[in-house]
């Protein structure tokens, strides 16, 4: 059964929309979920709404929480289970997924910290954790080559790579990868997939040149919510 839309938005509520706080390190942030974890398994929402960051906290306040949280059953059945976190690198920022058992379907929750251990990101999304990343069977690391560059001048630069066919000195014919909305990596990271890195990578294979960057709103996030 797929969840239903207005459930999962409900908890969409990360620190930002436009970028988030620094992460700790991947075995910290299993740490700190599979701490949360069980205080949800216990059923004890204050303290995990005490363990909000400033931003979660104002974003989703812990009455709203509470009750965020205590409607899930209605829409997905009775809670049956919380599993063990996974950490996964988005972009070089580290978050926890927690297999979620409802009577209905399986869930997972999407758990992001700040440097300081806080809970700053808590989402609702459909299905188990994504896997760890693969290329993708078109994408041949052999026949393609990258070096970072950056686009653009000054305080608003950002960081990108240029993927080139592995032989051969060009010229070659190029494109560039352009985001959707949201704070996107250079990798169009979604869960276990990384749809522009395989993309560059099985362009290059076949003798196309591919530019892919940091969108703005995920390098320069913090400065451009402070600009708000």
């Amino acid at each position: 059964m797929r969840t239903s839309a207005p459930i999962l938005a409900a908890l969409l509520l990360a620190a930002s929309a436009i970028g988030g706080p620094a992460a700790p390190p991947a075995s910290r942030t299993a740490v700190l979920a599979a701490e949360v974890t069980a205080l949800l398994s216990k059923g004890d929402l204050d303290a995990v709404a005490s363990r909000f960051s400033p931003e979660m906290a104002a974003a989703l306040p812990a009455e709203r929480f509470r009750q965020v949280w205590n409607a899930l059953p209605a829409q997905l059945g009775a809670l049956k289970s919380l599993g063990t976190p996974v950490v996964r690198s988005e972009g070089g920022a580290e978050s926890a997924w927690v297999p979620a058992t409802f009577e209905k379907t399986v869930v997972s929750l999407r758990m992001a910290f700040d440097a300081e251990g806080r809970l700053a990101g808590l989402r609702v999304l459909p299905g188990p954790p994504p896997a760890e990343w693969s290329p993708a069977p078109y994408a041949e690391p052999s026949k393609a080559r990258e070096r970072d560059v950056t686009v653009g001048s000054g305080e608003w630069a950002l960081p990108g790579t240029l993927t080139l066919p592995a032989s051969g000195k060009g010229p070659f014919p190029a494109l560039v990868l352009v985001h959707g909305s949201g704070p996107h990596d250079r990798d169009e990271t979604v869960g276990g997939t990384k749809v522009f890195r395989d993309l560059a990578g099985g362009l290059a294979a076949r003798g196309v040149a591919v530019l892919r960057y940091e969108k703005r709103t995920k390098a320069h996030g913090a400065r451009m919510k402070g600009l708000e």
